[in-house]
Formats: C-alpha cells, structure tokens, sequence
C-alpha cells in the first residue's frame, strides 16, 4: 500500500494550485493531467479513495481567476463533502476593485468548514482591466479608510475562526503592518 500512495503522490501532486471548478479541480487546460486525474480516479473503488486525500490534500487550491474568487464560496459547497474534507491548501487572488470585499464573509464562511485547512494564501491583486478603476479608485479618505477597517476586521475574525490554520501569508493588503502582525499570530499558534 506505501508504494501505491507514493506513486499516487507522485502523480497527483502538482507544482501550481489546482483550480477549484464547479464539481471538481480543474488543472491547466494545456497539461494532460487532466486525463491521468480521472482515469486514477476511475481506475477502481481502492485507488479512489487513496487518491482523495492525496490530491485535494496535498495540492494547493484556488479559484481560476481572481474574480471568480468572489463565487468560492458557492465553488467549495459545490464540491462533494468527501472531496471537501480533505483540502488543506488554499490560494486565493482577490481583486479589490472588483467588490470582492464585499463577498468576504461568505468565503469566510466557506473556510470555516475544513477542519483540516493547515495553509491559506490570499494575494489583493488589481487587473489590468481594472486600470483605469484603480486611477479613480485610490485607497486614501475617509470612506476608504472606513472600509479598510472593516476588511481588518473581516480578516481578523476569519483567521480567529481557522484554529487549525498553520501558515497564513496576505500579500497586497493595503495595510502591511496589520497583514504581517496576523501572519505572526497565526505562526505562533504553531509553538
């Protein structure tokens, strides 16, 4: 059995996050594990269900774009609760000039559910379509500081609330010192 999970391992684990679809992870379109992907999973009742948590335990998962991030809520409840179970990696672009903030809460809620979530990654990203948002958009005021307040709040609570969270790292955030002050209280959850 350790071979066959060492081959699996070797098989299934990818480099690059695996993109969360609407039923199941969806690799690059370009790369042919898309085919070795199913045909494991297909091969018989013993592979499946070695290969679960092997693949979405040990992969790195994120939504395809940073805009779809906002439905990753309705991505991970779309997911069968015998693949949610094992998902341990999560990687997540938002882009701030698409309102993602205010989908926050339910990807925070979504994130409550994996008792076995170890590593949460979110990047703020701007899209270049976005270009001339963010030339209208700047982060400064009072109305922006006022939602920066509640994005430190939303944060706080999320991270709070994954106490099995290991590692956490939150690149972009307008706010560097607050992002790097809950990266080390999640590290020294580890100790």
């Amino acid at each position: 059995m350790g071979l066959l999970r060492l081959i699996l391992r070797y098989v299934l684990v990818r480099r690059s996050p695996l993109a969360l679809g609407t039923t199941l992870l969806v690799p690059n379109p370009n790369s042919k594990f898309l085919d070795v992907f199913t045909s494991i999973l297909r091969a018989c009742h013993e592979t499946y269900h070695i290969s679960l948590p092997i693949l979405y335990g040990e992969n790195f998962i994120t939504t395809s774009t940073p805009s779809s991030s906002k439905h990753f809520d309705a991505l991970l409840q779309a997911l069968p609760v015998k693949h949610r179970q094992f998902l341990r990696h999560i990687r997540l672009e938002i882009d701030w000039g698409d309102e993602l903030w205010a989908h926050l809460p339910l990807v925070s809620k979504g994130l409550q559910d994996l008792q076995l979530l170890r590593n949460l990654e979110i990047d703020i990203v701007a899209s270049h379509a976005l270009e001339d948002v963010r030339v209208r958009m700047r982060r400064e005021g009072k109305v922006v500081d006022r939602m920066v307040e509640i994005e430190r709040k939303i944060l706080k609570d999320m991270v709070g609330g994954l106490k099995g969270l290991k590692v956490f790292k939150l690149r972009g955030f307008v706010d560097g010192d607050f992002a790097g002050k809950l990266e080390r209280v999640v590290c020294e959850r580890r100790r």
